[in-house]
């Protein structure tokens, strides 16, 4: 298979067929953990963007409302608002 074992040092080393050395337990762990981070970092940024993009709507219909009375309020004045 081309695996190779080196116990030449104080541990147990490892190594892939094209040379390079397995992963041990611990590095496994520690990219699975660092993995998991990045998930959950990534899974606050959507949450921040839908919240944001929340608000923006809430915004956009607040105005839109602004706009429907201030439309009202000049046609109430026998101003026509398409005119402005």
């Amino acid at each position: 298979m081309g695996i190779r074992f080196d116990m030449s040092g104080e541990e147990l080393r490892i190594y892939r067929p094209e040379g390079q050395l397995f992963a041990s337990y611990v590095e496994i762990a520690q990219r699975a953990e660092q993995a998991e981070q990045r998930a959950r970092q990534a899974e606050q940024r959507a949450e921040q963007s839908e919240q944001r993009a929340e608000q923006a709507v809430s915004q956009l219909e607040q105005q839109r409302q602004r706009t429907a009375q201030l439309a009202e309020r000049l046609q109430a004045m026998g101003i026509d608002p398409d005119q402005i």
